[in-house]
């Protein structure tokens, strides 16, 4: 069976994944929809359309993004327990 979207950012998720960047950069192979973040912190990403490297300074622990980004940068994050959905 093949899992598939239509684009519409009004869509819910239909997927996620925890983004450990623990060790390293985490790149998407997708564009996501939201972003949670679980422990308070920076989130550096890349988002769609608006350039590279960009710094979300203080995102509170709970806190749901509405962000599209493709890359969540280990140098630079110091937020954790984040998970992506697309």
């Amino acid at each position: 069976m093949v899992s598939y979207r239509t684009t519409g950012l009004d869509l819910p998720a239909a997927n996620a994944a925890v983004a450990d960047v623990s060790v390293s950069d985490y790149s998407c192979d997708f564009s996501t929809t939201k972003v949670h973040v679980g422990s308070t912190g920076d989130l550096k990403v890349d988002m769609v359309g608006t350039g590279t490297g960009v710094v979300i300074a203080d995102v509170q622990a709970g806190a749901v993004l509405d962000i599209q980004i493709t890359k969540i940068y280990n140098s630079g994050t110091t937020a954790s327990s984040i998970t992506v959905f697309w």
